[in-house]
């Protein structure tokens, strides 16, 4: 690694031609005493934060660009933290190798001690020559620590500017390790080096500094320098070497009487200056024992947070210790127990072989019981498809019975079928659908209906005869299944009954009358007489009496009674069922049914839900209710 060179810079007031900013020959400064700053030995000088103060061969103290530098003997170089300096080959060097042993983000590549990695153009990571360095924005140069990069004009700054570093490709990890360097400027004494865009200018003492401009003025003071295309105006420091003399008790005879008003202006602004650095040494100092009461209070912390470290480590250790002591313990254990589960496993291998003799011996004889329940099982599905075919011969002579009964029937009674066919076919034409629209329209047709009606002789029926009159939707077919124990009806599917059908269950017989769209389709002597002979008649509604109100008026007009059952009450609110079930017993007596029996409240989805379910199914059962 090359050298840093270490300058001190002097507060003296000098200005370029063309007022262009004055630089010190060093991209570094020594600077009045400041707060925040790095104080330096001698209590005068200071250096900015992330620097270090090193003694120049004058006796003075100038800055080194690194924080915690080691300053070399020569009193004009540095090195960094961990590196000695090799004044004889000009060079800073840690071992005969750098250690590239910071790793830098993806794992892929690494930089030495004291460098840091940085991305650049290529998106790989190169080296900064630097410890804790800026990288900037134009991924190809860097900056020491608490600089900021300024790329319009290629240098670092920080109150001053000085050149900026370019970043060195990163070492790929686990191969072959090069040496780095930076890219230097060798001043005219074969010595020194300068970074690149900089330039090397004579000092006082014959030794050199560098300049923060590339291809600079060198001024004559040997302690300042202009930047390129610009020269040195040397008045402001012949002025300060008129104070310098004046101060120092020199030859004032020797002095033009013009130059002496001068010469007292400067004193006096000597005298201000030094009061001024005396208030900052002062204040500077006061911050410089509050910063060493701090260190001293986390040196107590850390030494504390070190003795408390120590004892749970020594409480760890102890832990351990008694860890493998148990673990030990334990081991020997492990040991018994293998010993005796291997005793164990011994007997239980003998147990589990009598075990299985025992469930192969009770196997056999559980498979010799299901084939035992098999065959049952066997006769059983036989017998109950004998009950259903015996069921379906029952009501195929039922179908055959009744149809007898209906030409029969028709045979006898003729003249008011015909009677009966001629009013309805008339009823039709005049648009007349429904038993209201004919009592209401034609009350001369309804009479006549009522006195055939009456006339109409009961079909002879065995058994408890039920039949469910319902619109299309009302869960006609759901409830037959119900009741019946399985399903037998088509659900779901609007109206899915298009003619009388019959379901012979255990206590009665179940018909299902088709929901037609006119009623004067059910006005024949041979549904009539049908009607007669039934045990039940269900009128089946969901929201509304209106739904089939028609039916029951029908019902009442040639004296059969009925009962109604409301579906799907599990639809209907909790809160609202006691105003509903009101609702239903006051269109009862708004309607003038006359016919009504029983009225139950049910869903046929949820039949345990309502209890009227129970009392419906043991009232259908006994046909003498």
């Amino acid at each position: 690694m090359q050298f840093f060179v270490v300058i001190l810079s002097i507060g003296i007031i000098s200005q370029c031609i063309n007022g262009c900013p004055n630089d010190l020959k060093f991209p570094l400064e020594s600077i009045p005493l400041q707060i925040g700053s790095v104080p330096c030995p001698d209590g005068q000088s200071s250096c900015p934060d992330g620097e270090s103060c090193c003694l120049l061969s004058s006796g003075q103290y100038g800055c080194c660009p690194i924080p915690d530098a080691v300053c070399c003997n020569d009193h004009l170089h540095c090195c960094p933290t961990g590196y000695t300096c090799d004044v004889e080959h000009s060079r800073c060097q840690k071992g005969f190798e750098k250690s590239y042993s910071i790793v830098c983000p993806g794992g892929d590549m690494s930089c030495s001690d004291g460098e840091t990695c940085c991305e650049l153009q290529s998106g790989d990571f190169g080296c900064c020559p630097l410890p804790d360095a800026v990288c900037c924005s134009d991924h190809s140069h860097c900056c020491p620590h608490g600089y900021t990069c300024n790329i319009e004009q290629n240098k670092c700054d920080k109150g001053i500017s000085i050149p900026w570093f370019t970043k060195k490709e990163a070492q790929p990890i686990n191969k072959t390790l090069t040496k780095l360097s930076i890219s230097t400027i060798q001043c005219p004494d074969e010595k020194s080096f300068c970074p690149e865009e900089t330039t090397c200018c004579e000092l006082t003492d014959g030794s050199y500094g560098c300049c923060p401009y590339p291809q600079a003025s060198c001024c004559s003071d040997k302690m300042h320098c202009c930047g390129e295309g610009y020269s040195c105006d040397d008045s402001a420091a012949k002025a300060f070497e008129l104070l310098v003399n004046a101060v120092t008790g020199g030859n004032e005879s020797n002095q033009s009487s013009s130059n002496e008003e001068n010469i007292q202006s400067l004193k006096k602004e000597h005298r201000a200056m030094v009061a001024e650095l005396q208030n900052e040494k002062k204040q500077l100092m006061e911050e410089m024992k509050r910063k060493k009461e701090a260190q001293e209070n986390e040196h107590r912390a850390r030494v504390a947070e070190l003795d408390n470290e120590k004892k749970k480590l020594i409480e760890e250790m102890q832990r351990k210790e008694e860890m493998r002591r148990k673990d030990e313990a334990q081991e020997n254990k492990h040991r018994e127990m293998v010993a005796e589960l291997q005793n164990e496993k011994q007997k239980l291998m003998e147990e589990m072989r009598t075990k299985r003799e025992v469930q192969e011996n009770e196997h056999r004889a559980r498979v010799a019981e299901l084939d035992n329940q098999n065959k049952k099982l066997m006769e059983e599905i036989k017998r109950k498809e004998e009950v259903q075919e015996k069921k379906d011969r029952e009501a195929a002579a039922r179908y055959e019975k009744l149809h007898e009964q209906m030409a029969q029937y028709q045979e006898a009674h003729k003249t008011q079928i015909e009677q009966m066919a001629k009013l309805m076919e008339e009823l039709k034409k005049k648009n007349l659908t429904s038993f209201e629209d004919i009592a209401e329209k034609d009350k001369q047709a309804k009479e006549a209906i009522i006195k055939l009606a009456k006339e109409a002789e009961p079909f002879e029926m065995e058994g408890n005869n039920i039949a469910l009159f319902g619109i299309t939707s009302c869960g006609k077919s759901t409830m037959i299944n119900v009741l019946y124990g399985k399903e037998v009806a088509e659900t779901g599917k609007g109206e899915t009954t298009l003619r009388i059908q019959s379901y012979q269950a255990t206590d009665f017989v179940l018909w299902d009358i088709p929901g037609k769209n006119d009623e004067v389709s059910y006005m024949s002597m041979q549904y009539i007489s049908f009607f007669k002979g039934l045990t039940h008649r269900i009128i089946l509604v969901t929201n509304t009496l209106k739904e089939n109100s028609s039916m029951m008026k029908l019902l009442d007009a040639i004296g059969l009674d009925y009962d109604i059952v409301v579906n799907k009450m599990d639809e209907c609110d909790d809160k609202e069922q006691p105003k509903f079930r009101k609702g239903i017993q006051k269109e009862v007596q708004t309607l003038g049914l006359k016919g009504v029996g029983r009225i139950f409240y049910v869903s046929a989805k949820n039949p345990l839900q309502f209890p009227d379910w129970a009392d419906m199914v043991d009232y259908l059962k006994d046909p003498r209710k």
